[in-house]
């Protein structure tokens, strides 16, 4: 566990991206946080031959999760209203824990897991085995002493880092 004057305040940006859809795929996170006023950045991208643009956006906010250090105050920051909408209500909010010390999600992924992974018109819930992972690692981050804060950003706009994991995540597309 860090200590409160050791703890860092973690941006991190992640898209997704799709050539056709289905079709090639990418994904990229940029996380970044200040030390002594100096800007510590550090970014991953990669891609699949055969996937969809919201496959790509929830791996794109597993793979900023998977490499943020436990134990810090966490921020993700995304265009997917799809991926947010899952984890937190209207796609921005602060992650929780429940009564069982597992993570407080509020949103949908809350019904599904009460639904047993099935929507509210009794279908399967697609890409659950990605929506398993981001429970994953939120998990790990909380139980490890992080904060999680989830943000929606309008994305190709004016945030540069919003640009800079889109980049990314275009860069991850497969030739």
């Amino acid at each position: 566990m860090t200590t409160t004057k050791d703890r860092l305040s973690i941006i991190g940006y992640s898209d997704g991206a799709c050539k056709g859809n289905p079709g090639k795929g990418g994904w990229g996170f940029v996380l970044s946080y200040y030390r002594d006023a100096t800007l510590i950045r550090w970014m991953g991208y990669g891609g699949d031959m055969g996937t969809t643009n919201n496959k790509m956006e929830l791996t794109g906010i597993i793979k900023a999760l998977n490499a943020s250090p436990v134990g810090h105050d966490i921020t993700i920051r995304a265009d997917t209203s799809y991926g947010l909408s899952g984890i937190v209500k209207d796609g921005t909010g602060v992650l929780s824990f429940d009564r069982d010390l597992s993570p407080k999600f509020t949103g949908w992924i809350n019904g599904w897991k009460k639904n047993g992974w099935k929507t509210k018109g009794n279908q399967p819930v697609k890409n659950q085995e990605l929506w398993t992972n981001i429970i994953d690692e939120c998990d790990r981050h909380l139980k490890g002493g992080s904060t999680l804060k989830f943000e929606w950003v309008k994305g190709h706009a004016t945030d540069e880092g919003n640009i800079l994991a889109d980049e990314l995540a275009n860069r991850g597309v497969p030739s």
